[in-house]
Formats: C-alpha cells, structure tokens, sequence
C-alpha cells in the first residue's frame, strides 16, 4: 500500500473514531500504522516486537491486546482465529484499508462480510452476503439454546493457486 493510501485509510479511521465519540490515542494510531503497511497478518507478538523496534517508549502485549480489541469493535481490524494454522493473526493492512473506505458502502447497504481465508498462503478475501441470511443463521443457532456473540464467518481451505498468492 503506497503512503497516499496509508494516509487516506488514516483519515477515514480518524473519521470513524470521531463518528462514534472515541479518542484515537498515539499508541493505537502506532498499531494501526504497523497494520497497515504490514506485508502479512501479524500475531500479537509480533505487532508488540515491530512497535517497540519502531517507536519510542515500550509498549506491552497487553496494551497491544487492549487496542485490537478497540480497532476491532470500531470494525476497524479483525482478527481472525484461523490464518496460519490456528494461531490468531490480526487482519493484514488490504483488508484495514477495504473495510474502513470500499466496504461502508457495502456494510450499510444491509450486507455482511465473510471472509475466505487460505492455509496455505494466508490468502484473504473478502466477500459479501445479505444481512438476512446472516440473521437466518442466528435465529437457527438461537434455537439451539446458543447465543452468538460474533457473527464473523472465516471460511478456511486451500485456493487453486496458493503457491502465486501471499496475504
């Protein structure tokens, strides 16, 4: 992603959080830049790693923590249990920019995302369904005495050309 984009996709976060009435700290604006100009998804770990090695001031796993789950409930990051076998990633800097700038559109439109995921390449994309089939799965799983706490689908398998494709 060219340093244009990063800095559209920096606005448009910074919109978002004043939107919903949040402050966008310097620490999470520092999260957010490493996620962005990331090749791949990054682990906790290694988001905590990049951060110290880039900026000043030691920032802890747990702060790290604390703000994914802030870029997560604003639908800024996601972070996904099933890229690179089971080891949870955080989202990869295309799909921050996709969600934040091309998805509103779609996300207000009555749609939802799923996500299809490679274990092999850690390949990611995207795509969408109508809020009501997603809703439908709800209802069904409600009727099992079961709540849903997230209705993220992450569909894993194999693309046809995962040796070409990189996260």
């Amino acid at each position: 992603m060219n340093q244009a984009h990063v800095d559209q996709t920096k606005v448009a976060v910074q919109e978002r959080c004043e939107t919903n009435r949040v402050r966008l700290t310097n620490k999470h604006k520092q999260v957010l830049n490493v996620l962005l100009v990331a090749n791949q998804a990054l682990s906790d770990s290694e988001l905590t790693k990049i951060c110290n090695e880039r900026f000043e001031g030691e920032i802890t796993r747990t702060s790290i923590y604390f703000i994914l789950k802030f870029l997560n409930e604003l639908h800024i990051a996601y972070r996904f249990d099933t890229i690179n076998r089971n080891i949870n990633k955080n989202i990869n800097r295309n799909i921050i920019r996709n969600i934040v700038c091309k998805h509103t559109n779609q996300l207000s439109e009555g749609r939802s995302l799923i996500f299809v995921i490679c274990v092999q390449c850690n390949g990611l994309n995207e795509l969408f369904v109508f809020c009501v089939i997603m809703k439908d799965m709800c209802s069904l799983a409600n009727t099992s005495h079961f709540e849903v706490i997230d209705s993220k689908i992450e569909l894993k398998g194999v693309y046809n050309n995962a040796n070409t494709l990189q996260a």
